[in-house]
C-alpha cells in the first residue's frame, strides 16, 4: 500500500527496488512531496534514483554513480530538511523543536 491520495501514484522501479543501493532515509514527508523531491535529485545528475516506504520511514536507492546521487541529495539536503521541518509542524502545530549544536547538558 501506497500512502498517497494521488490515484496515479507510480510504484518504485522495480530494478531500483531489488539491486539499488540504498543511499539515504527520511521520515515524516508526505508521499507527493517526497516524490517531487526524488525527482529533482534525479534529474539533478542524471542518476537512477527512486524511493519505497518501509515500515514508518522511506528509503531512497540508486543505481549509478554514487558520488553524483551523493552530491545531488546534498545540494538539495536543506530543502528536504524545510519539508520535513513543515511537515512536522502540519502533524504537531503545538509542538516545534530546535537544535543547538553547541547546547551542553548538564
Amino acid at each position: 500500500m501506497i500512502a498517497t491520495r494521488n490515484p496515479d501514484f507510480k510504484r518504485c522501479d522495480p530494478e531500483i527496488y531489488k539491486t539499488g543501493i540504498p543511499i539515504f532515509v527520511s521520515t515524516s514527508i508526505s508521499s507527493e512531496v517526497f516524490e517531487n523531491w526524488v525527482m529533482k535529485v534525479r534529474l539533478l545528475f542524471g542518476q537512477r534514483v527512486d524511493w519505497f516506504f518501509c515500515g514508518d520511514s522511506v528509503v531512497v536507492k540508486y543505481i549509478g554513480d554514487r558520488s553524483r546521487v551523493k552530491a545531488a541529495i546534498e545540494q538539495l539536503l536543506e530543502e528536504h530538511n524545510k519539508l520535513q521541518y513543515d511537515a512536522v509542524l502540519k502533524l504537531s502545530p503545538g509542538v516545534a523543536y530546535f537544535w543547538e549544536p553547541d547546547y551542553k547538558w548538564k
